[in-house]
């Protein structure tokens, strides 16, 4: 029989591939990768985003974020506004498709995962909250 640590670790890889799935397949219906989504939902978490911060926070090259930001500025989900100070700097900007299609995938989202979690009670979900936390503080 295996051990809890193997048995949790499956079971949290097996959950992991499938959201994964399920993402793919919600991305595919908007056209976007999950990275174009990540890209989106941060830009839209932060008052004030660069093309260094996209970098950093994905751990890719300028080059990188710039193809990045390329795609989604192409679809009209991304804006840039140079700066008039210094023209290395430029900073981006959901427009208001990107909020758009953004919010409609929150909610496909939040959809999603409160099917997945309805099996669960309100008090079985806080635990499995609390856990995770937990966990999350560990490995970061």
């Amino acid at each position: 029989m295996k051990h809890i640590n193997d048995q949790i670790m499956d079971a949290m890889l097996e959950i992991q591939k499938r959201l994964h799935q399920d993402a793919t397949i919600n991305l595919s219906i908007s056209k976007l990768t999950i990275l174009q989504l990540k890209a989106l939902m941060f830009i839209n978490s932060r008052k004030d985003v660069d093309m260094s911060d996209i970098a950093v926070h994905f751990h890719i090259t300028k080059p990188t974020a710039t193809v990045l930001l390329d795609k989604l500025v192409v679809r009209n989900l991304v804006s840039r506004q140079s700066n008039e100070n210094d023209r290395r700097i430029t900073r981006v900007a959901l427009t208001d498709e990107g909020t758009v299609l953004l919010n409609e995938s929150k909610k496909h989202w939040n959809k999603h995962v409160s099917t997945i979690l309805g099996c669960l009670s309100e008090q079985d979900k806080a635990e499995l909250f609390r856990i995770l936390q937990v966990v999350l503080n560990k490995v970061s």
